[in-house]
């Protein structure tokens, strides 16, 4: 789950790879929600490699938003501090 602006100061190559390799695993599932400058690059990518797994939806009103947050088990967006 990634919510928010996928700006041009993210690593989309890194979760492209990651994608890629769980491409085929129905275990997984990738969703975006929001808009930035890369979230078409993103798409774009996932409709080239046949990404069937993956979602994109555009911006949420808040209440929506946490709706959605609440269902995913990993948050892309979160900082983890050591």
């Amino acid at each position: 789950m990634y919510p928010g602006s996928l700006g041009l100061a993210h690593d989309v190559d890194t979760i492209a790879a990651v994608m890629k390799r769980f491409a085929r695993d129905d275990r997984f599932r990738f969703v975006f929600v929001g808009g930035g400058a890369q979230m078409n690059q993103l798409r774009d990518f996932c409709e080239r490699q046949d990404v069937a797994n993956a979602e994109f939806h555009g911006y949420k009103p808040p209440n929506e938003l946490a709706q959605i947050m609440a269902c995913s088990d990993i948050d892309w967006s979160r900082k983890i501090l050591a």
